[in-house]
Formats: C-alpha cells, structure tokens, sequence
C-alpha cells in the first residue's frame, strides 16, 4: 500500500516548496511549477483517474469496432446493394473517429487550462484575494460543461453509427442463402443487445442520480465537521476557498474515487489530505455495514474478472493455433499444434463452467446489496447522519456502476467467442450468418463506446455541479463572512500550513495526470482513425477478408485483454 507524508514545507511566496515521502522515496514539489507526469503523486492520481474515466474503453472499443466493420466489408462484397451501404457505414464511422481526436484533444487543451488556473487561483489566495481565486474556479465550471457536452455529442454520433448498422444488418437478414435457423440467432443477438443498450441507460441514470445525492451529502458533512472541529477557521474559511477549489476541479474524482477507497468526507480544507479519512467511517455501523457490502462486491467481481482473464488467454492461445495448423505443412509440428488446440479447448470448456458459477456467485451478492439498499431507504433519512446517507447512496453508486461493468463483460465475452470463431471459419458470402454477425459484434462494440462516453461526460457534469455551487448566495455569504472575521495575517498563515499547500497539490497533481492520460489516448485515437482511413481505401475483396480474419481476431482479443486490465484497475481501490 502507498504511504506518503509531508516531510518539509517552505511557505516563502517565491518558493512553496513541499517535501513529500512516498514508501520511503523523497521528491521536491513547489505550486509554482507543475509536477513531472513520472513522479509520485501523478503516477498515483493517474491510477485514480483510470478508475472514474473511461477513455480507454472508448479507444478500445473503436479499435474492435474497425476490424469488425473491415470484416463485414469484405464478406460481403459479392451483394452490391448491402457493400455500397458497408462503404457509407464505413466513411460514417471513419468521421466519428476524426471527432474522437478533436474530442479526445479538447481533454489536452482543456486540462492544460485547467493547471494554469489553479496556479492563478493558489496565488490569488496567497496575495488574499479570495474573491478573484473563486473566479478562477468559476471557468472551471464553464469548461466542465463544454467537455461534457463534446462527450455527448461524440456519444450520439456513435448511437446513430449503431442504429446505421442495425438497419444494414437486418436488410442482410433478408439475404436468400442465409439458413432459418440462422436468420433466427442473428435476430435474437440483435434484440438482445437491445436490452443491454436499455438497462445500460437505466443504469447510468441511477448513476447520475446517486451522484448528485452524494455530492449534496458530502457538502452537508463537510459543513458539519468544519462547525464541530476545534480548527474552525482552518475548516471554515480555507474550506469554503480550498475545499471549493478541490471540489470545483478534484472533487470530482474525489466523488467518484470514494466508490472505490471507501472514503465519503477526504481532503476536506487541512483537516485531511487522503480520500479515505472520516470521524465516524470507522464507529458508524451504517457506513461499516455500506462498506462490508462494497467489500463483498469487490471481491466478487475480481473472482470473475480473474477467471475471465484466464479464458481470454486461453482464446488468443486457441486463436494462435488455429493459424498455426492453416499454416503449416503437414507432419509432427502440425499434428503437435492439434493437440495442443484440442488440450486448450478442454481447458476453456473448464474456464467456462467455472466463469458460470463465479458469475452466479457476484449476481447473488449483487442481489444481497439491493436488499441492503432497500432496507436503508426505509429508514427515516431525518435519524440519519449526511455520512450515513452519502453512504448508502455510494453503496447504489457502486452496485448500478458494478451492474454497469457485468453487462461489459458479458459483451466482451460474446466478443471474444465470435473472434475464436472467426479465427476458424471461413468467412465469405457461402457463410452470411458471420458476415452479419460482424455486423452485430460491431454495434456491441460501439455500444461499448457509447456507454463509456456517458460516463466520462457524467464527471464532466460533477465538475460542472461543483463550480455552480461556489457561486450559489451561500457560499459567497460564507466566504465574506470568513474574510471579516479573520485578519489578513491569520487568513495568509492558513493557506501557507502544510496541510492546505498539500491539498493544493494533490488537485494539481490530478490535472496533470488527467492531461498525461488524454495525451495518451489522444495517440491511440489517432491510430484508430489512420486504420480506418486504409480499410476505407482497400478494395473489398472475399480473399482480402479471409486472408485478414485471424490477424483482426487475434487483434480484437488483444483489444479485450487490454479492457480486462482497464476494469482491473477500475475494481481495485487505489490505497
């Protein structure tokens, strides 16, 4: 578990110098320059950040939506009337990818604003104009907003690809050589995957509602700790600044973060520095019990994830031998690679019974959390701490976001089948039923993307909520009340004690890894879009498609090893 400290402070305007040790690692930090993405406290808030944000599941996504459209494209080049169709839907796609980038670098640009006014607003609060700092806030707001809306509109675009593709797909439905039985399976994938899309909307509203529950909680018990804290000028005006500060700009992680670190209260002015503290988390038997239910939660899913890693594994060996036995002549090394395929496919047989139970296992804890929730919310909310009730909405919070990622990992598996499939079948107009199930892997694909940019435009409007609130009549009353109270002196000694400089930097170090991170996947976006752009420049061919298959199957499962790795890091908690 990291531990760090504060080992040195050096308040001096022109310096601002902290010491912080993180296991036993000592590295210089100052307000007055940005932190190195490599050191300590970015590399830990860019962990943090992979928990809430979920750009990489977008550009994950896109890149099996890609192969998968390439696919479609080239089986189904012998209908002239269904390819004219795939080449629009490919041109489509490829202009959402070119809105991706611009989106993707309006997260660059807008977090590297960001930084700059946080410098400006920890200055304006050094030289006590608190009221010049709020402003500096206050843009905040307004670029939330706009980053939200981009994210909506990015994810709309990528709704009406979806629906582009269901239209195609059931036109191919009616082609003449695709068997009953198989025209069928294909309709119920389709009007499965229609029930997905539905509960992932119901969903993500309960998500949207428990978080602005949250966040009126959090802001009460905040409140209440700064009255009873013996520090109150340190938790009054330095919170009503600070703490709206990091609200304006980290409390949105801090929000989100809590779902995953337990903590409902942290970072509150100098009172303290790391999500997980409360003065009651550890006697209050709301929040204990909250907490051994999202523990249960937890390891329920790292159960499944792990034994849906195992079979992902397990798959590309299956897919990598496939190939090897197409491509090898016949003898011993070929009849070496059969056997192999036979032991593995044995072997995902076995994963698979054991995924079955395990997924048994989290729907039945899952369903214990409900009950819990239900029996919380038929007690009186008056008897009720604003802790205890920001707990139990974090317990809705984290059980609609955990349904939220059992619905992404059941697309990742029919995903994963379909690509081991692919990998070993010839994939032409002779098979239509693949060929148009490409098309529907594709739209579970993009549905992927859809979703995980609803969220990210969720963390854009709890940023957006945060600002708004500093400039609501109460918290300008406060603020003017604390700045006549206080002489300039004590009000100075505040913003330069340690506790505060260090949550000053915590927020700081958050948007430099949130910039670090958008520069990252700013590359991946543009990898995406170079790939369509040369699918979209091909000739479609049966032969180039058949030829292709087992190199975009075994692509799409290292796609869907990566987006494990993503929610492993989303279901650990960040110590």
């Amino acid at each position: 578990m990291s531990q760090t400290s504060i080992v040195k402070v050096d308040p001096n305007e022109d310096i601002l110098e902290l010491v912080i040790k993180t296991d036993g690692k000592q590295e210089t930090y100052s307000l007055l320059t940005r932190p190195s993405d490599t050191s300590a406290l970015v590399v830990r808030a860019e962990k943090e950040i992979l928990q809430t944000l979920s750009i990489e599941k977008v550009v994950l996504n896109l890149k099996n939506t890609g192969d998968l459209m390439y696919l479609a494209f080239n089986a189904l080049s012998g209908v002239p009337k269904i390819q004219v169709k795939m080449s629009d839907l490919q041109r489509g796609f490829y202009e959402a990818c070119t809105v991706c980038i611009t989106t993707v670098q309006g997260f660059v640009t807008k977090s590297n604003d960001v930084i700059d006014l946080i410098f400006q607003a920890y200055s304006f609060l050094y030289q006590l104009e608190e009221e010049a700092a709020v402003d500096m806030i206050s843009q905040c707001g307004e670029t939330a907003k706009e980053m939200a809306a981009d994210a909506r509109a990015l994810a709309n675009r990528f709704k009406k690809i979806m629906a582009d593709c269901t239209v195609v797909h059931n036109e191919s439905l009616e082609l003449r050589n695709l068997k009953n039985e198989d025209r069928e399976k294909l309709k119920q994938g389709l009007a499965e995957l229609a029930a997905l899309q539905k509960n992932a909307d119901t969903l993500q509203e309960q998500i949207k509602v428990s978080l602005e529950q949250i966040n009126q909680e959090y802001e009460e018990a905040k409140q209440i700790e700064a009255r009873e804290s013996q520090r109150a000028f340190d938790l009054g005006l330095a919170s009503t600044i600070m703490g709206g500060l990091g609200a304006a700009v980290g409390g949105a992680f801090q929000i989100f973060a809590t779902v995953k670190t337990g903590g409902l209260a942290g970072a509150i002015g100098s009172a303290n520095t790391s999500v997980g503290n409360t003065q009651t988390s550890t006697s209050n038997q709301t929040v204990n019990k909250v907490e051994s239910s999202i523990g249960e939660l937890e390891k329920a899913t790292k159960e499944e994830l792990a034994l849906q890693k195992q079979k992902l594994k397990v798959e590309e060996e299956i897919t990598e031998c496939n190939k090897n036995i197409k491509d090898l002549p016949d003898g011993a090394a070929k009849e070496a690679e059969k056997q192999k395929l036979q032991q593995k496919t044995q072997e995902r047989e076995k994963l698979a019974r054991d995924l079955e139970k395990a997924k048994l296992a989290l729907e039945a804890v899952q369903q214990a959390a409900d009950r819990m929730s239900q029996d919380l919310k038929q007690m009186s909310s008056n008897s009720q701490s604003a802790l205890e009730r920001a707990s139990v909405h974090k317990m809705n919070l984290f059980n609609a976001r955990n349904k939220l990622a059992e619905d992404s990992r059941k697309t990742m598996a029919k995903l994963a089948e379909y690509a081991v499939r692919v990998s070993n079948t010839k994939i032409d107009i002779d098979n239509t039923a693949m060929a148009i199930e490409s098309l529907e892997c594709a739209v579970r694909a993009l549905a992927q993307a859809h979703v995980a940019l609803n969220e990210t435009a969720l963390f854009w409007d709890s940023m957006a909520n945060f600002c708004e609130r500093l400039q609501s009549p109460q918290a300008q009353k406060a603020l003017q009340s604390s700045m006549k109270i206080k002489s300039p002196e004590s009000r100075r000694n505040a913003y330069s004690k340690a506790a505060f400089m260090r949550s000053a930097l915590d927020l700081l170090c958050r948007w430099v890894a949130l910039n670090s991170v958008s520069v990252k996947y700013l590359k991946a976006s543009n990898e995406v879009f170079q790939k369509v752009g040369s699918n979209i420049k091909s000739a479609p061919s049966i032969e180039a498609g058949q030829k292709a298959a087992p190199v975009l199957a075994q692509s799409i499962l290292t796609n869907l090893s990566a987006e494990i790795q993503f929610l492993e890091v989303q279901a650990t908690p960040v110590p």
